[in-house]
């Protein structure tokens, strides 16, 4: 996409966006089953766990650290991908004369911003999250500081994700490829070996030698789905080749293929099966 002209970026900054709410809260699973949209920007900044934004032709994999843009009226799901708890701090806005900005702000863009921008953009919205707590003082003065602070941000993205679509040299691209490659098979490779283990994102990206962001990003872009799920998905088919072995009980398949919470095995084995793990053992044996 073309860098914004010098005229859009004037009459973007002809007004403030104006800040509607800021939440920080841990987005339950209910969001990761139907589209939904508000009536609002999203500025979204991930604290704790992992998922897939899923939009209506294309998703992304996010994790702590991650800040993007998911625009008024955009139709979405936020997937939970671990075990943990999905947490983000949600900056809710509108922005009427910056819709030229907010078109460029694409969430995969922004997500292969220099690593230096995490930094940069948390800082930011930890200084918009106190802002927006603070009781003491004008109302309207606090509210000018919120939208001076999300102007920061909002121009702070749109330098990054401009920085990341910039052309690179054909040799470079496939130099990347290539390692993107080679490093999310090794990983698969790992994760078919190990699957029955307790594994973690950070644990698997400290082994690779990787950050935790560039692995999942490069694991989903070669094979088209989350690391996280590909272990669960392998995990499932471990589980079901024990079960139907008929030789041990639920809860010690569960321990097995590295999920030893039963109740939890047993709700992930029906996502993935479509049925429970004792129903899936009952057909095994007839």
């Amino acid at each position: 996409m073309p860098l914004l002209k010098e005229s859009e970026l004037r009459a973007a900054l002809s007004s403030l966006p104006e800040v509607v709410n800021v939440l920080s809260l841990s987005v339950g699973d209910v969001w990761g089953q139907d589209f939904h949209a508000t009536p609002s920007h999203e500025l979204v900044h991930v604290l704790q766990g992992r998922a897939r934004i899923q939009f209506e032709r294309q998703a992304c994999d996010v994790g702590p650290g991650d800040t993007f843009i998911v625009r008024k009226g955009t139709k979405h799901k936020d997937v939970r991908v671990d075990e943990r708890d999905y947490r983000v701090l949600y900056v809710f806005f509108q922005w009427e004369s910056g819709a030229k900005v907010l078109q460029r702000l694409k969430p995969d863009a922004i997500l292969n911003a220099p690593e230096h921008a995490r930094p940069h953009l948390h800082l930011l919205l930890t200084q918009m999250e106190a802002e927006f707590a603070r009781d003491a003082g004008d109302p309207a003065e606090s509210r000018r500081r919120m939208s001076l602070i999300l102007l920061e941000i909002l121009l702070a993205l749109l330098r990054y994700s401009a920085k990341a679509e910039a052309p690179d040299t054909g040799a470079r691209q496939k130099l990347a490829q290539r390692k993107r490659k080679e490093l999310a098979s090794s990983v698969r490779r790992h994760l078919e070996a190990h699957c029955g283990e307790a594994l973690s994102l950070d644990a698997i990206a400290a082994l690779f030698g990787v950050s935790p962001f560039h692995l999942s990003r490069g694991f989903s872009q070669q094979y088209g789905v989350s690391l996280i799920e590909t272990l669960t998905m392998l995990r499932i088919d471990k589980a079901a080749e024990l079960l139907k072995e008929g030789r041990l009980s639920v809860k010690e398949v569960a321990a097995l293929v590295g999920i030893p919470d039963a109740n939890y095995f047993a709700k992930v084995f029906r996502r993935v099966r479509g049925q429970s793990p004792t129903e899936f053992q009952i057909k095994a044996r007839k």
